[in-house]
């Protein structure tokens, strides 16, 4: 590895993920009314110690995911939904 490389590295920074649970819910659990959904905004909820953030796409169809990116850590209910 040169030495140009190796500093290349030096400002990429970790991004801690915490422990994993010994126990994982299981099943279908209800975030809410869809309507609280449906605002055209990423909408971030904590559900069993997880951050998660819920969208509407265009044609009203739910999604959720991780509530951070996993490239920068940045919160994703603090964005905006472009497009689908």
């Amino acid at each position: 590895m040169s030495a140009e490389s190796a500093a290349g590295t030096a400002n990429i920074r970790e991004i801690d993920t915490g422990d994993l649970p010994d126990r994982y819910a299981r099943g279908w659990h209800c975030l809410g009314p869809v309507k609280d959904y449906l605002d055209g905004t990423p909408n971030g909820i904590e559900i069993f110690g997880t951050m998660l953030v819920v969208f509407a796409d265009s044609q009203g169809e739910l999604n959720v995911l991780d509530g951070y990116c996993r490239h920068m850590g940045g919160n994703l209910a603090q964005g905006t939904v472009k497009g689908d």
